[in-house]
């Protein structure tokens, strides 16, 4: 169950924030579904835990891996350096500076390649790190993993001459200047033209992303009013 920004609550005419309240609720939503449904199907479907593990062998390997690089092999809980730290900032300012509201293909190619290039190294790049830093390790990894599918995303939308639309803007020479005091990172072109919209869905897959586009889904018509869906919720919270 995706929610939040992972399931386009965003959206490209959404500027700002990370849909906190859509997050929320999404979650709350998918944790009442899952937990109705599962003792549903609990008695058929009723998995080992041996059978779960080997559906995870592949990522406790990997967090394993990391916790075992720790300086003091997770003995004791030593001094954090600030190495860890400063990568997470870093990695803050990297997509502020490249992947915000104004962006540029080079600098979008730039961060794209020195993202790459630190999860490709991870071992090295968080080389040193204490037992006291291994949970910032994790987010730190998430991180650049997140970074490392935005930028690509926009990098694709780059190469198939996608234009500035919603909230960000694409930096173009060749496109046209909105005023003429405005510098020239303002210069654009409208993108969309006319065109029938298309959804860009990117997947991660092996250390590279692959990207696909396909029409938007036809908005359900029903006759959900604010009565009838409280009375549902009020007798058997939405869950079916």
């Amino acid at each position: 169950f995706p929610v939040g920004e992972a399931a386009a609550t965003h959206g490209i005419y959404r500027p700002g924030g990370s849909a906190l309240n859509a997050g929320q609720a999404g979650s709350l939503r998918a944790a009442n579904f899952i937990a109705h449904n599962r003792l549903i199907r609990e008695a058929a479907e009723t998995r080992s835990a041996a059978e779960i593990l080997s559906c995870l062998e592949t990522q406790i390997a990997e967090i394993t891996a990391l916790a075992n690089l720790t300086t003091n092999n997770g003995k004791g809980n030593a001094v954090p350096s600030a190495n860890v730290t400063k990568l997470i900032h870093e990695a803050a300012e990297r997509m502020s500076r490249s992947g915000a509201a104004f962006r540029d293909a080079v600098k979008i190619d730039e961060a794209l390649q020195e993202t790459k290039s630190l999860l490709d190294h991870f071992s090295k790049t968080v080389e040193g790190f204490s037992a006291a830093e291994l949970s910032l390790v994790y987010r730190l990894r998430d991180i650049l993993f997140c970074q490392y599918v935005y930028l690509s995303a926009m990098d694709d939308h780059i190469k198939r001459n996608g234009g500035s639309r919603g909230s960000a803007l694409y930096h173009r020479d060749e496109g046209i200047l909105p005023h003429p005091a405005l510098p020239e990172q303002f210069r654009y072109i409208p993108g969309d033209g006319g065109e029938p919209p298309l959804i860009q869905e990117a997947v991660y897959h092996k250390g590279g992303c692959v990207f696909s586009y396909r029409p938007p889904r036809p908005i359900p018509q029903t006759d959900d009013f604010f009565e009838k869906v409280w009375d549902a919720y009020r007798s058997h919270k939405n869950v079916y």
